[in-house]
């Protein structure tokens, strides 16, 4: 009986050690590869905890195209996946007004159409970039509510666009996508040399 009460203590012990709370610290860590540790409480207090890029977004610049994102989820990693597709997007976006101008309100619907099939066009291109293509990515997780909040931010330099897209010219069988390809390598073309 004694016997089975000890077991019965030591399990206690080891349940409640189990569950016992940690103290998180912000994470600022490189987002391809990062490990994850903990996260902050976000409250009133902290809430200076949001990266600066993730609220004032950096402009393109002559090297490449800024993408800021932002994920919510109960899951870490869920959040962090959230953060990185929507920063990818926002980065596509951003290119697409570096390279063909803001849309203005009197286009034709004709020219409309066009636009909306590049901007889908580069959002597709862009999400198949893989993570090593990008020149920078940072992140930082927080939790509020018992939920993290991710915040994703990417760069790609217009010279691996570049590389990119002649790698996906030589292996797509589409003359319509080779087509597509040709016209934004022109068009970066032309970004890469007003730079120098």
């Amino acid at each position: 009986m004694q016997q089975n009460v000890f077991i019965v203590l030591v399990m206690a012990l080891f349940v409640s050690g189990c569950t016992t709370t940690k103290v998180y610290k912000p994470v600022d860590s490189p987002l391809i590869g990062a490990q994850f540790v903990g996260a902050p409480v976000l409250n009133s207090t902290n809430s200076g905890a949001i990266p600066a890029w993730a609220v004032t977004h950096p402009d393109a610049d002559g090297q490449g195209v800024y993408g800021v994102g932002t994920g919510v989820a109960l899951n870490l990693d869920t959040a962090i996946s959230k953060a990185k597709l929507s920063a990818r997007t926002n980065l596509a976006d951003s290119l697409m007004i570096k390279l063909y101008g803001k849309p203005s309100k009197d286009t034709q619907k004709t020219q409309d159409e066009s636009r909306e099939e590049r901007t889908r066009i580069i959002r597709d291109v862009i999400a198949q970039v893989p993570d090593n293509v990008f020149s920078m990515a940072e992140q930082q997780v927080l939790m509020r509510n018992s939920q993290f909040t991710a915040y994703s931010l990417v760069k790609l330099s217009y010279v691996d666009f570049y590389s990119y897209l002649s790698q996906q010219m030589r292996i797509s069988s589409s003359d319509e996508l080779k087509s597509v390809f040709q016209e934004l390598k022109e068009k970066i073309k032309k970004m890469i040399e007003r730079r120098s």
